[in-house]
């Protein structure tokens, strides 16, 4: 009797203790950012909840996605640690100043009735500035991704989170057959992407692999991508690049020209030609082999199983 009531006790002084830890009753994350839509996501503290919603350019009146998924507290202890550190006392605003770009609030309703919140607008992410803020943001889309498991969840997530993300936007989706896609923008071209170009040089040259560049991918990079991995890996399966899907034909259009004259090609599209004549042989397998688009997907992931 007297240790259940013991323990009856403990429990109470530590969901007290855990309680009294906790400054906040709920937090808003708001994103903006030049050409992508508003997003907000809030944590209910008391619900345990967290809601998520996507606005379309009018505002909060075209919602294109809202829902809400639960959590657990220890879904949440990392995070909880986090926002409770340097809570504002009100409004503070910090950022650089840009024609286009963007940035993100967080809101902090406090378990006294006040509320306040911190501004954030334009942060570089490769700079070390605003490292505070960015952990917050890190560590809040880590919470995020591990109780968002539905397809449109992950793709609101990753809609907001790929201005502010400092690494390779590259996830894996499944192991059999073995799948990636990059979520995120990858821009300038394959000699300046030294992370990405060690993925892709890592990967198995035995089986085949799937890569969904979901149109992430510069047109430069598609083009760099093309001639160092595709063309040499026909085991590697890359979609959903818009870039190559207009450069295909251009390049039997150059190969076509090539064989009446090399001067001829060059002039009418130097790129292409440029392309063409530095892999003849393994840009000819690539141009006689039936073009892959998003439409068949299912169709290669049957076949690599």
């Amino acid at each position: 009797m007297i240790r259940s009531v013991l323990i009856v006790l403990l429990f109470i002084t530590s969901s007290y203790s855990i309680a009294q830890q906790d400054k906040l009753n709920a937090v808003s994350f708001d994103f903006r950012y030049f050409k992508y839509r508003n997003t907000t996501y809030t944590i209910d503290y008391l619900k345990k909840e967290l809601s998520c919603s996507m606005f379309g350019f009018r505002g909060t009146t075209d919602t294109l996605f809202h829902r809400t998924y639960t959590f657990t507290d220890s879904d949440f202890k990392k995070l909880r640690t986090e926002l409770n550190l340097n809570i504002p006392e009100s409004h503070i605003k910090k950022g650089e100043d840009a024609m286009d770009g963007g940035g993100f609030t967080i809101s902090y309703l406090k378990n006294n009735g006040e509320s306040s919140r911190l501004e954030l607008t334009n942060p570089i992410s490769k700079s070390s500035k605003f490292n505070t803020e960015l952990k917050k943001i890190d560590m809040f889309f880590d919470f995020a991704y591990h109780i968002v498991k539905d397809s449109l969840g992950i793709q609101t997530l990753d809609h907001s989170y790929a201005p502010f993300f400092r690494g390779l936007p590259v996830r894996k989706i499944s192991n059999q057959p073995l799948e990636y896609k990059i979520w995120g923008s990858i821009n300038s071209d394959i000699a300046n992407n030294p992370k990405l170009t060690a993925f892709l040089d890592a990967l198995p040259k035995n089986q085949c692999v799937i890569i969904d560049c979901a149109n992430n991918l510069s047109y430069s990079l598609q083009e760099g991508i093309l001639e160092r991995y595709i063309i040499k890996n026909s085991n590697q399966y890359y979609i959903n690049n818009n870039a190559l899907e207009w450069l295909r034909p251009e390049l039997y259009k150059a190969r076509d020209s090539i064989k009446l004259s090399k001067k001829a090609a060059k002039t009418k599209n130097s790129n292409a030609y440029t392309l063409y004549s530095n892999n003849p042989n393994e840009m000819d397998k690539w141009l006689d082999r039936p073009y892959i688009t998003a439409r068949s997907i299912n169709a290669i992931r049957k076949k690599c199983q």
